[in-house]
């Protein structure tokens, strides 16, 4: 068990992957400027009540993930700009409102490992898909959210990960879908049961971006699985 600021968002972290944050109201200024001094990081948590700015703080989900700041652009009046980079997932435990903004009693959030053979299989199959995925949507479907703005920015740099478990969190961050079925995905204890899940909804999406048949979808997994 461990303390760690909490920063309710309308949007789903995962490790490995990045999130830009506009840092402007005074609570948050105060815990970012802690945690850049304590050289230490924040949990990003998805909002389950409340608003994101602007109001009394949001009550977030249990499960989130802790952000490492990365870069940090500064701005008049204590305001800034951040770069971050999604690190491990936490389960909060307990949380204080003794401070401005949240602070939580979070464990780390231990996900169950599949065995070699499952995970290399399930790699090469995402993979696939993936990259299909990313050429079908390309990002032209999304939005101007901050979020869909993040992957977009980061669909042009992309290169998919070697490490199968980082490989599935970034697939789950590229998926354009709603901001419940990410924080559905990010709360799965169970690697190969997440594996089975992103899969299907990358086999989802794509049929609805693309109108693809699902005999595509077989073919390209059956040529992930040959090569």
């Amino acid at each position: 068990m461990y303390s760690l600021p909490l920063f309710p968002l309308d949007t789903v972290l995962f490790p490995g992957t990045p999130i830009h944050l506009y840092i402007f109201e005074e609570r948050y200024k105060l815990m970012i400027r802690r945690v850049m001094e304590q050289d230490s990081r924040f949990g990003v948590v998805l909002i389950q009540n409340g608003m994101e700015a602007l109001g009394p703080i949001a009550e977030p989900h249990k499960v989130g993930c802790s952000a490492k700041i990365i870069e940090v652009d500064p701005l008049p009046d204590g305001r800034m700009n951040l770069v971050c980079v999604g690190q491990e997932l936490f389960r909060i435990r307990e949380m204080t409102h003794a401070l401005p903004y949240l602070v939580g009693a979070v464990e780390t959030f231990i996900t169950e490992q599949p065995r070699t053979l499952e995970i290399v299989r399930g790699a090469r199959i995402l993979t696939a898909l993936v990259m299909k995925y990313l050429q079908v949507v390309g990002g032209v479907q999304a939005s101007d959210s901050p979020e869909d703005t993040d992957l977009k920015d980061y669909m042009k740099h992309l290169t998919l990960p070697a490490d199968p478990t980082m490989l599935l969190y970034t697939a789950c961050a590229l998926l354009h879908v709603p901001t419940w079925e990410k924080q559905a995905l990010l709360e799965m204890a169970s690697i190969p049961q997440l594996y089975d899940t992103v899969l299907r909804l990358y086999k989802r999406e794509l049929a609805i971006n693309a109108g693809l048949m699902d005999v595509t979808i077989e073919s390209s997994q059956r040529s992930a699985w040959l090569n």
